[in-house]
C-alpha cells in the first residue's frame, strides 16, 4: 500500500534529516563539530538508500 511505503521511507531518511538539523543547528551557532553531524548525515544517507534496496522497497511501490 502506499501508506506502508511512505513509512518505510520515511524511516530511512529521518536519521540522515536529524544529523543535517543538527548540523545546521552547530553552524549556526558557529560550533566546530557542524562537520561531523553533517558527515554522518550523508553516512545515514547512504544506509537508507541501502535499507531500501535490501528491502526491495521498489516491488512495493511498483506492486503495491
Amino acid at each position: 500500500t502506499p501508506q506502508m511505503l511512505a513509512l518505510i521511507v520515511l524511516a530511512a531518511i529521518v536519521p540522515s534529516v536529524l544529523c543535517f538539523a543538527a548540523s545546521a543547528c552547530m553552524a549556526f551557532h558557529d560550533k566546530k563539530q557542524w562537520r561531523y553531524f553533517a558527515a554522518f548525515a550523508f553516512v545515514a544517507g547512504y544506509g537508507g538508500i541501502v535499507l531500501l534496496q535490501s528491502i526491495g522497497a521498489w516491488r512495493l511501490a511498483v506492486h503495491g
